[in-house]
Protein backbone atom coordinates (compact mmCIF):
# COMPACT_ATOMS: atom_id res chain seq x y z
CA UNK A 1 0.00 0.00 0.00
CA UNK A 2 1.30 3.45 -0.90
CA UNK A 3 2.10 5.61 2.10
CA UNK A 4 -0.01 8.77 2.12
CA UNK A 5 1.50 12.21 1.78
CA UNK A 6 0.19 13.08 5.22
CA UNK A 7 1.88 10.03 6.75
CA UNK A 8 5.18 10.93 5.08
CA UNK A 9 5.03 14.40 6.60
CA UNK A 10 4.17 13.04 10.06
CA UNK A 11 7.07 10.61 9.83
CA UNK A 12 9.47 13.40 8.90
CA UNK A 13 8.20 15.46 11.82
CA UNK A 14 9.05 12.75 14.35
CA UNK A 15 11.89 10.70 12.89
CA UNK A 16 15.37 10.69 14.37
CA UNK A 17 16.64 12.56 11.34
CA UNK A 18 20.21 11.40 10.76
CA UNK A 19 21.00 14.49 8.81
CA UNK A 20 24.39 15.32 7.39
CA UNK A 21 26.90 17.53 9.13
CA UNK A 22 26.28 20.08 6.38
CA UNK A 23 22.56 20.19 7.14
CA UNK A 24 23.28 20.76 10.81
CA UNK A 25 25.80 23.51 10.01
CA UNK A 26 23.29 25.26 7.77
CA UNK A 27 20.65 25.00 10.48
CA UNK A 28 23.00 26.54 13.04
CA UNK A 29 23.77 29.42 10.68
CA UNK A 30 20.07 29.97 10.04
CA UNK A 31 19.29 29.94 13.75
CA UNK A 32 22.05 32.45 14.52
CA UNK A 33 20.84 34.74 11.75
CA UNK A 34 17.18 34.50 12.73
CA UNK A 35 17.79 34.92 16.45
CA UNK A 36 19.87 38.07 15.86
CA UNK A 37 17.32 39.56 13.48
CA UNK A 38 14.50 38.61 15.84
CA UNK A 39 16.16 40.20 18.84
CA UNK A 40 16.68 43.34 16.77
CA UNK A 41 13.06 43.10 15.69
CA UNK A 42 11.97 43.31 19.34
CA UNK A 43 12.43 47.08 18.98
CA UNK A 44 10.13 47.29 15.93
CA UNK A 45 6.71 48.85 15.61
CA UNK A 46 5.23 45.44 14.88
CA UNK A 47 6.63 43.97 18.09
CA UNK A 48 5.20 46.85 20.10
CA UNK A 49 1.81 46.47 18.46
CA UNK A 50 1.79 42.73 19.06
CA UNK A 51 2.78 43.21 22.69
CA UNK A 52 -0.14 45.57 23.17
CA UNK A 53 -2.55 42.74 22.42
CA UNK A 54 -1.32 40.09 24.84
CA UNK A 55 -1.63 39.78 28.60
CA UNK A 56 1.60 39.21 30.51
CA UNK A 57 1.55 37.47 33.86
CA UNK A 58 2.71 40.70 35.50
CA UNK A 59 0.58 43.68 34.30
CA UNK A 60 2.28 46.91 33.34
CA UNK A 61 5.43 47.74 31.36
CA UNK A 62 7.09 44.58 30.13
CA UNK A 63 10.31 43.94 28.26
CA UNK A 64 9.81 42.98 24.63
CA UNK A 65 12.84 40.74 24.93
CA UNK A 66 10.46 38.56 26.93
CA UNK A 67 9.26 36.56 23.90
CA UNK A 68 12.88 35.48 23.35
CA UNK A 69 13.63 34.82 26.98
CA UNK A 70 10.83 33.74 29.29
CA UNK A 71 7.59 32.20 27.97
CA UNK A 72 6.21 32.40 31.49
CA UNK A 73 6.07 36.18 31.10
CA UNK A 74 3.24 35.79 28.60
CA UNK A 75 2.23 32.17 28.31
CA UNK A 76 3.65 29.85 25.69
CA UNK A 77 1.26 30.70 22.84
CA UNK A 78 1.60 34.45 23.24
CA UNK A 79 5.38 34.11 23.54
CA UNK A 80 5.47 32.23 20.24
CA UNK A 81 3.29 34.89 18.62
CA UNK A 82 5.51 37.72 19.82
CA UNK A 83 8.75 35.95 18.93
CA UNK A 84 7.59 35.05 15.43
CA UNK A 85 6.40 38.60 14.85
CA UNK A 86 9.70 40.08 16.02
CA UNK A 87 11.71 37.68 13.86
CA UNK A 88 9.88 38.79 10.71
CA UNK A 89 9.40 42.46 11.54
CA UNK A 90 12.52 43.81 9.81
CA UNK A 91 12.04 41.64 6.69
CA UNK A 92 15.70 40.74 7.18
CA UNK A 93 15.09 37.08 8.06
CA UNK A 94 15.90 34.27 5.66
CA UNK A 95 13.48 32.67 3.23
CA UNK A 96 13.42 29.41 1.32
CA UNK A 97 12.37 27.99 -2.00
CA UNK A 98 10.20 26.41 -3.25
CA UNK A 99 8.17 27.56 -0.25
CA UNK A 100 8.34 31.25 -1.25
CA UNK A 101 8.24 31.95 2.46
CA UNK A 102 10.21 32.72 5.61
CA UNK A 103 10.51 29.36 7.33
CA UNK A 104 13.05 30.21 10.02
CA UNK A 105 11.18 33.13 11.59
CA UNK A 106 8.17 30.91 12.18
CA UNK A 107 10.21 27.91 13.33
CA UNK A 108 12.30 29.88 15.83
CA UNK A 109 9.28 31.85 16.97
CA UNK A 110 7.67 28.55 17.90
CA UNK A 111 10.72 26.69 19.17
CA UNK A 112 12.57 29.17 21.37
CA UNK A 113 9.75 29.70 23.88
CA UNK A 114 8.75 26.03 23.71
CA UNK A 115 12.31 24.82 24.30
CA UNK A 116 12.46 26.88 27.47
CA UNK A 117 9.18 25.51 28.74
CA UNK A 118 10.41 21.91 28.43
CA UNK A 119 14.01 22.76 29.46
CA UNK A 120 15.43 21.53 26.15
CA UNK A 121 19.01 22.05 25.11
CA UNK A 122 20.17 23.73 21.94
CA UNK A 123 20.91 20.44 20.22
CA UNK A 124 17.26 19.40 20.63
CA UNK A 125 16.17 22.77 19.29
CA UNK A 126 18.38 22.33 16.22
CA UNK A 127 16.93 18.87 15.63
CA UNK A 128 13.38 20.18 15.92
CA UNK A 129 14.23 23.06 13.60
CA UNK A 130 15.49 20.59 10.98
CA UNK A 131 12.32 18.50 11.33
CA UNK A 132 10.13 21.55 10.87
CA UNK A 133 12.16 22.88 7.97
CA UNK A 134 11.98 19.50 6.25
CA UNK A 135 8.19 19.45 6.50
CA UNK A 136 8.06 23.00 5.13
CA UNK A 137 10.26 21.94 2.23
CA UNK A 138 8.36 18.75 1.45
CA UNK A 139 4.89 20.27 1.53
CA UNK A 140 6.20 23.14 -0.59
CA UNK A 141 7.16 20.68 -3.32
CA UNK A 142 3.49 19.87 -3.64
CA UNK A 143 2.03 23.36 -3.07
CA UNK A 144 4.68 25.98 -3.97
CA UNK A 145 4.29 28.20 -7.02
CA UNK A 146 0.57 28.00 -7.74
CA UNK A 147 -0.34 28.39 -4.08
CA UNK A 148 1.77 31.53 -3.73
CA UNK A 149 0.57 32.80 -7.08
CA UNK A 150 -3.04 32.76 -5.88
CA UNK A 151 -2.13 35.36 -3.26
CA UNK A 152 -1.39 33.26 -0.20
CA UNK A 153 1.57 34.21 2.00
CA UNK A 154 3.33 30.88 2.40
CA UNK A 155 5.26 32.10 5.44
CA UNK A 156 1.99 31.69 7.29
CA UNK A 157 -0.04 29.16 5.33
CA UNK A 158 2.77 26.61 4.99
CA UNK A 159 4.91 27.90 7.84
CA UNK A 160 2.31 26.87 10.39
CA UNK A 161 2.80 23.26 9.25
CA UNK A 162 6.56 23.47 9.79
CA UNK A 163 5.99 25.00 13.21
CA UNK A 164 3.59 22.20 14.14
CA UNK A 165 6.12 19.61 12.98
CA UNK A 166 8.97 21.27 14.87
CA UNK A 167 6.89 21.53 18.04
CA UNK A 168 5.81 17.90 17.67
CA UNK A 169 9.45 16.86 17.44
CA UNK A 170 10.50 18.88 20.48
CA UNK A 171 7.56 17.56 22.52
CA UNK A 172 8.33 13.95 21.55
CA UNK A 173 4.97 13.24 19.91
CA UNK A 174 4.30 9.97 18.15
CA UNK A 175 3.83 9.93 14.35
CA UNK A 176 0.09 9.54 14.93
CA UNK A 177 -0.04 12.56 17.22
CA UNK A 178 2.14 14.57 14.84
CA UNK A 179 -0.23 13.70 12.00
CA UNK A 180 -3.11 15.16 13.98
CA UNK A 181 -1.01 18.22 14.87
CA UNK A 182 -0.37 18.88 11.19
CA UNK A 183 -4.05 18.52 10.42
CA UNK A 184 -4.99 20.91 13.22
CA UNK A 185 -2.38 23.37 11.96
CA UNK A 186 -3.74 23.14 8.42
CA UNK A 187 -7.04 24.52 9.65
CA UNK A 188 -5.30 27.66 10.89
CA UNK A 189 -3.40 28.25 7.63
CA UNK A 190 -3.94 31.84 6.57
CA UNK A 191 -2.20 35.03 5.45
CA UNK A 192 -2.64 36.97 2.22
CA UNK A 193 -0.01 38.78 0.17
CA UNK A 194 -2.12 41.91 -0.24
CA UNK A 195 -0.84 42.87 3.22
CA UNK A 196 2.79 43.04 2.11
CA UNK A 197 4.09 46.50 2.93
CA UNK A 198 2.04 46.80 6.12
CA UNK A 199 2.57 45.88 9.76
CA UNK A 200 0.28 42.89 9.23
CA UNK A 201 2.90 40.96 7.26
CA UNK A 202 5.01 40.38 10.38
CA UNK A 203 1.95 39.18 12.27
CA UNK A 204 1.61 36.38 9.72
CA UNK A 205 4.82 34.83 11.06
CA UNK A 206 3.74 35.33 14.65
CA UNK A 207 0.34 33.76 14.04
CA UNK A 208 1.93 30.78 12.29
CA UNK A 209 4.36 30.23 15.18
CA UNK A 210 1.53 30.37 17.70
CA UNK A 211 -0.69 28.14 15.55
CA UNK A 212 2.00 25.50 15.19
CA UNK A 213 2.69 25.30 18.92
CA UNK A 214 -1.01 25.23 19.72
CA UNK A 215 -1.62 22.44 17.20
CA UNK A 216 1.11 20.26 18.74
CA UNK A 217 -0.16 20.88 22.26
CA UNK A 218 -3.72 20.06 21.20
CA UNK A 219 -2.58 16.84 19.53
CA UNK A 220 -0.64 15.84 22.64
CA UNK A 221 -3.80 16.44 24.67
CA UNK A 222 -5.82 14.17 22.36
CA UNK A 223 -7.17 16.41 19.59
CA UNK A 224 -7.75 14.75 16.23
CA UNK A 225 -7.91 15.85 12.62
CA UNK A 226 -8.69 14.33 9.25
CA UNK A 227 -6.00 11.93 8.03
CA UNK A 228 -6.43 13.49 4.57
CA UNK A 229 -5.99 17.11 5.60
CA UNK A 230 -3.59 17.78 2.72
CA UNK A 231 -4.82 15.68 -0.20
CA UNK A 232 -8.43 14.86 0.55
CA UNK A 233 -11.58 16.46 -0.92
CA UNK A 234 -11.74 20.01 0.48
CA UNK A 235 -8.25 19.45 1.84
CA UNK A 236 -5.44 21.96 1.82
CA UNK A 237 -4.20 21.31 -1.72
CA UNK A 238 -7.63 21.45 -3.28
CA UNK A 239 -8.80 24.42 -1.26
CA UNK A 240 -5.75 26.67 -1.20
CA UNK A 241 -4.33 25.76 -4.58
CA UNK A 242 -1.22 23.74 -5.35
CA UNK A 243 1.40 23.16 -8.01
CA UNK A 244 0.28 19.55 -8.50
CA UNK A 245 -2.98 17.61 -8.24
CA UNK A 246 -3.52 16.04 -4.82
CA UNK A 247 -3.20 12.46 -6.09
CA UNK A 248 0.43 13.12 -7.08
CA UNK A 249 1.49 14.45 -3.67
CA UNK A 250 2.42 11.11 -2.09
CA UNK A 251 4.77 10.20 -4.95
CA UNK A 252 6.37 13.65 -4.95
CA UNK A 253 7.03 13.55 -1.21
CA UNK A 254 8.13 9.90 -1.27
CA UNK A 255 10.65 10.60 -4.04
CA UNK A 256 12.05 13.63 -2.24
CA UNK A 257 12.30 11.74 1.06
CA UNK A 258 13.97 8.76 -0.62
CA UNK A 259 16.88 10.98 -1.67
CA UNK A 260 17.95 11.10 1.96
CA UNK A 261 18.89 14.75 1.63
CA UNK A 262 17.57 17.49 3.83
CA UNK A 263 15.76 20.31 2.09
CA UNK A 264 18.06 22.87 3.71
CA UNK A 265 20.85 21.48 1.50
CA UNK A 266 18.88 21.85 -1.73
CA UNK A 267 20.60 23.95 -4.42
CA UNK A 268 17.52 26.16 -4.52
CA UNK A 269 16.74 26.41 -0.85
CA UNK A 270 17.64 28.55 2.16
CA UNK A 271 18.40 32.18 1.24
CA UNK A 272 19.89 34.52 3.85
CA UNK A 273 19.29 38.22 3.37
CA UNK A 274 22.04 40.83 3.14
CA UNK A 275 19.44 43.62 2.78
CA UNK A 276 16.49 44.48 5.03
CA UNK A 277 13.70 44.43 2.46
CA UNK A 278 11.84 42.04 0.19
CA UNK A 279 14.26 39.47 -1.22
CA UNK A 280 12.87 39.80 -4.73
CA UNK A 281 14.87 43.01 -5.27
CA UNK A 282 18.14 41.91 -3.66
CA UNK A 283 19.89 40.95 -6.89
CA UNK A 284 19.02 44.37 -8.30
CA UNK A 285 20.38 46.12 -5.20
CA UNK A 286 23.60 44.13 -5.29
CA UNK A 287 24.11 44.68 -9.01
CA UNK A 288 23.60 48.42 -8.50
CA UNK A 289 25.99 48.65 -5.56
CA UNK A 290 28.59 46.63 -7.47
CA UNK A 291 28.39 48.95 -10.47
CA UNK A 292 28.72 52.07 -8.34
CA UNK A 293 31.71 50.67 -6.45
CA UNK A 294 33.56 49.11 -9.38
CA UNK A 295 33.11 52.13 -11.66
CA UNK A 296 33.67 54.71 -8.94
CA UNK A 297 30.27 56.32 -9.50
CA UNK A 298 28.94 58.83 -6.98
CA UNK A 299 25.18 58.52 -6.57
CA UNK A 300 24.89 62.30 -7.06
CA UNK A 301 26.22 61.86 -10.60
CA UNK A 302 23.63 59.25 -11.58
CA UNK A 303 21.27 60.40 -14.31
CA UNK A 304 19.16 57.23 -14.48
CA UNK A 305 19.02 53.79 -12.89
CA UNK A 306 17.10 51.14 -14.80
CA UNK A 307 16.48 47.71 -13.29
CA UNK A 308 15.11 44.98 -15.54
CA UNK A 309 13.35 42.33 -13.45
CA UNK A 310 10.86 39.52 -13.84
CA UNK A 311 7.19 40.63 -13.66
CA UNK A 312 6.93 38.54 -10.50
CA UNK A 313 9.08 41.13 -8.71
CA UNK A 314 6.85 44.10 -9.44
CA UNK A 315 3.78 42.01 -8.62
CA UNK A 316 5.20 41.54 -5.11
CA UNK A 317 6.76 44.99 -4.64
CA UNK A 318 3.86 47.25 -5.52
CA UNK A 319 4.62 50.49 -3.70
CA UNK A 320 5.99 53.21 -5.96
CA UNK A 321 5.73 56.12 -3.50
CA UNK A 322 6.20 54.69 0.00
CA UNK A 323 4.51 56.51 2.84
CA UNK A 324 6.08 54.61 5.73
CA UNK A 325 8.89 52.19 6.52
CA UNK A 326 6.74 49.14 5.79
CA UNK A 327 5.87 50.30 2.29
CA UNK A 328 9.51 51.29 1.74
CA UNK A 329 10.55 47.65 2.11
CA UNK A 330 8.14 46.86 -0.72
CA UNK A 331 9.08 49.73 -3.00
CA UNK A 332 11.72 48.69 -5.55
CA UNK A 333 12.46 52.29 -6.56
CA UNK A 334 12.98 53.29 -2.93
CA UNK A 335 15.17 50.27 -2.20
CA UNK A 336 17.45 51.06 -5.13
CA UNK A 337 17.61 54.79 -4.46
CA UNK A 338 18.32 54.35 -0.74
CA UNK A 339 20.96 51.70 -1.41
CA UNK A 340 22.68 53.88 -4.02
CA UNK A 341 22.64 56.93 -1.75
CA UNK A 342 24.08 55.21 1.33
CA UNK A 343 25.96 52.29 -0.22
CA UNK A 344 23.93 49.86 1.85
CA UNK A 345 20.36 48.69 2.43
CA UNK A 346 19.99 47.86 6.10
CA UNK A 347 17.13 48.71 8.47
CA UNK A 348 18.20 52.35 8.62
CA UNK A 349 17.61 52.81 4.88
CA UNK A 350 13.97 51.76 5.34
CA UNK A 351 13.26 53.70 8.52
CA UNK A 352 10.85 56.56 8.99
CA UNK A 353 13.89 58.82 9.37
CA UNK A 354 15.17 57.78 5.95
CA UNK A 355 11.82 58.65 4.42
CA UNK A 356 12.41 62.25 5.45
CA UNK A 357 15.61 62.48 3.38
CA UNK A 358 15.18 64.56 0.26
CA UNK A 359 18.27 63.22 -1.52
CA UNK A 360 16.85 59.69 -1.56
CA UNK A 361 13.50 60.93 -2.86
CA UNK A 362 15.27 62.92 -5.56
CA UNK A 363 17.22 59.89 -6.74
CA UNK A 364 14.13 57.68 -6.56
CA UNK A 365 12.60 59.85 -9.27
CA UNK A 366 15.47 58.75 -11.52
CA UNK A 367 14.94 55.02 -10.92
CA UNK A 368 12.96 52.87 -13.34
CA UNK A 369 12.00 49.26 -12.65
CA UNK A 370 11.00 47.48 -15.84
CA UNK A 371 9.29 44.05 -15.55
CA UNK A 372 10.59 42.63 -18.84
CA UNK A 373 13.13 40.01 -17.74
CA UNK A 374 11.92 36.49 -18.54
CA UNK A 375 13.58 33.83 -16.38
CA UNK A 376 12.93 30.37 -14.92
CA UNK A 377 11.57 29.81 -11.42
CA UNK A 378 15.03 29.29 -9.94
CA UNK A 379 16.17 32.70 -11.22
CA UNK A 380 12.91 34.52 -10.59
CA UNK A 381 14.64 37.27 -8.60
CA UNK A 382 17.40 37.93 -11.17
CA UNK A 383 18.05 41.48 -12.31
CA UNK A 384 19.89 43.41 -14.99
CA UNK A 385 20.77 46.92 -13.86
CA UNK A 386 21.88 49.87 -15.97
CA UNK A 387 23.44 52.99 -14.44
CA UNK A 388 23.58 56.01 -16.70
CA UNK A 389 25.88 58.98 -16.03
CA UNK A 390 27.30 61.75 -18.18
CA UNK A 391 30.28 59.48 -18.84
CA UNK A 392 28.19 56.61 -20.22
CA UNK A 393 26.15 53.59 -19.16
CA UNK A 394 27.31 50.66 -17.02
CA UNK A 395 25.41 47.36 -17.04
CA UNK A 396 25.49 44.27 -14.80
CA UNK A 397 23.22 41.25 -14.59
CA UNK A 398 23.01 39.02 -11.53
CA UNK A 399 21.06 35.77 -11.30
CA UNK A 400 20.95 35.96 -7.52
CA UNK A 401 22.23 38.09 -4.66
CA UNK A 402 24.70 36.98 -2.01
CA UNK A 403 23.01 34.81 0.58
CA UNK A 404 21.61 32.45 -2.06
CA UNK A 405 22.79 28.81 -1.80
CA UNK A 406 24.85 29.36 -4.94
CA UNK A 407 26.45 32.45 -3.36
CA UNK A 408 26.31 31.96 0.43
CA UNK A 409 27.19 34.76 2.81
CA UNK A 410 30.60 34.37 4.42
CA UNK A 411 30.85 33.76 8.16
CA UNK A 412 32.28 37.26 8.52
CA UNK A 413 29.39 38.84 6.62
CA UNK A 414 26.86 36.86 8.65
CA UNK A 415 28.50 37.98 11.90
CA UNK A 416 28.50 41.61 10.79
CA UNK A 417 24.82 41.37 9.92
CA UNK A 418 24.05 39.76 13.28
CA UNK A 419 25.92 42.49 15.16
CA UNK A 420 24.06 45.20 13.25
CA UNK A 421 20.73 43.54 14.05
CA UNK A 422 21.53 43.02 17.73
CA UNK A 423 22.54 46.66 18.14
CA UNK A 424 18.99 47.67 17.31
CA UNK A 425 18.04 46.33 20.75
CA UNK A 426 21.22 46.51 22.84
CA UNK A 427 24.56 48.28 23.11
CA UNK A 428 27.51 47.38 20.92
CA UNK A 429 29.36 45.81 23.86
CA UNK A 430 26.32 43.70 24.77
CA UNK A 431 25.87 42.70 21.13
CA UNK A 432 29.48 41.55 20.83
CA UNK A 433 29.15 39.51 24.01
CA UNK A 434 25.84 38.01 22.91
CA UNK A 435 26.98 36.93 19.45
CA UNK A 436 29.19 33.98 20.53
CA UNK A 437 26.42 32.78 22.84
CA UNK A 438 23.97 32.63 19.93
CA UNK A 439 26.62 31.01 17.74
CA UNK A 440 27.03 28.15 20.24
CA UNK A 441 23.36 27.70 21.13
CA UNK A 442 23.45 24.03 20.15
CA UNK A 443 25.89 23.34 23.01
CA UNK A 444 23.87 25.11 25.71
CA UNK A 445 20.57 24.87 27.52
CA UNK A 446 18.10 27.16 25.81
CA UNK A 447 17.13 28.65 29.18
CA UNK A 448 20.76 29.66 29.74
CA UNK A 449 20.86 31.39 26.36
CA UNK A 450 17.59 33.11 27.27
CA UNK A 451 19.15 34.40 30.47
CA UNK A 452 22.00 36.00 28.52
CA UNK A 453 19.53 37.59 26.11
CA UNK A 454 17.48 38.94 29.00
CA UNK A 455 20.58 40.46 30.56
CA UNK A 456 21.61 42.02 27.24
CA UNK A 457 18.38 43.37 25.79
CA UNK A 458 16.32 46.12 27.30
CA UNK A 459 13.49 47.05 24.96
CA UNK A 460 10.34 48.09 26.78
CA UNK A 461 6.80 48.84 25.73
CA UNK A 462 3.42 49.33 27.36
CA UNK A 463 1.42 46.15 26.97
CA UNK A 464 -2.13 45.15 27.73
CA UNK A 465 -3.11 44.93 31.37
Amino acid sequence: MTTSAEAILARNATSGGQWSRRAQELASRAILDTMAVGIGGSASDQARLAAATVHPTAPGPCELSGPWTDPNAYGILDAAYLAGTAAHALDWDDYMHPMHGHASAVLLGALFPLAQSVNADGAALVGAYLAGYQVDWLVSLAMSHSHYGRGWHATSTLGVLGAAAAASKLLGLTPGQAGHALGVAASSASGIRVNFGTTTKAFHAGSAARGGVQAALLARAGATSSPNWLTGPAGMMETLGSEHPPHEAAQILASASAEGRHGIEAPWGLVQKPYACCGSVHAAIEALLTLLKNDGIDSRDVQMITAHVDPHVTAIMRHGHPEDSHQARYSPTWALAAAATDGHAGPQQFSDAALMRGEIHALRERVRVVPDLVVDHDERFAAEVEVQTAAGTSVLRLSEASGHPRRPMSDEDLDQKALAALQLACTEDKARALLPVLRTLDARLVRDVADVIRDSVRVCATVAT
